[in-house]
C-alpha cells in the first residue's frame, strides 16, 4: 500500500479496512467450525459452540441454507450437517 514517501490518509484508511475484513473473516470461518459441529466433550469445545455468532458469519450461514451459495466454505458447512435448501447451478 505505501510505495511513495510519506503516507496518506486514504491509504492508511484502506489498509486498515482491508485487514479488517481479513481478520473478520477469518474470526467467522474459525467460529463456523465450533458453532456447525455437535462435539461437548470439554468445556472449551463448548464454550466456543456458545458464543454469540457475529451478524456477518449468521449472514453467510443463512445464505447458504437457504441457497447453497457461499464464496468458499461449502466443505466446512456440508461437512458439519448445513445441508442448504436449494443449490447453485454453476457448482455443477
Amino acid at each position: 500500500m505505501f510505495y511513495h514517501q510519506g503516507i496518506k490518509a486514504s491509504e492508511i484508511a484502506t489498509y486498515n479496512q482491508q485487514y479488517k475484513e481479513e481478520f473478520e473473516n477469518i474470526r467467522d470461518f474459525i467460529i463456523l467450525h465450533y458453532k456447525l459441529n455437535n462435539r461437548s466433550d470439554s468445556a472449551f469445545e463448548r464454550m466456543c459452540r456458545d458464543i454469540e455468532i457475529p451478524d456477518s458469519l449468521a449472514y453467510k450461514i443463512a445464505l447458504f441454507k437457504e441457497s447453497g451459495k457461499i464464496f468458499s466454505w461449502q466443505q466446512v458447512m456440508i461437512g458439519q450437517g448445513s445441508i442448504p435448501q436449494d443449490y447453485y447451478p454453476m457448482a455443477y
